[in-house]
């Protein structure tokens, strides 16, 4: 698969339906691409040894997009595969997360 296309350019060559299994499965990624799967066991080792011993020291800031935040998020909130499919992520939108002594969500809010 080329690498750096956008979704028009992916839709094109693949088709839109192709292109949004791709972008909502949990287990289907494009060819030579990462799956949401693949991209959440890159991501939770990272939540758990760098953002979330920052986070339990004070405030965070995580700024990402795509997939990486997509595996973020299901991770933080514990969403399913299903519950993730259906997961919008506004651009520019913002998750506030307060978390307990024992890591787990006390609060969360969303600003969009």
């Amino acid at each position: 698969m080329r690498t750096g296309l956008n979704k028009r350019a992916a839709e094109a060559g693949w088709g839109a339906a192709q292109v949004t299994t791709w972008r909502r499965s949990y287990v289907d990624g494009p060819p030579g691409g990462e799956s949401l799967r693949d991209t959440l066991a890159r991501v939770v080792p990272f939540y758990i040894h760098r953002i979330l011993p920052a986070a339990m020291r004070g405030s965070a800031l995580v700024v990402s997009h795509g997939n990486s935040l997509r595996a973020l998020v299901m991770a933080v909130e514990g969403l399913s595969p299903a519950q993730v499919k259906v997961l919008e992520l506004l651009t520019g939108s913002i998750r506030i997360y307060t978390l307990a002594v024992d890591t787990t969500i006390e609060a969360s809010a969303l600003i969009r």
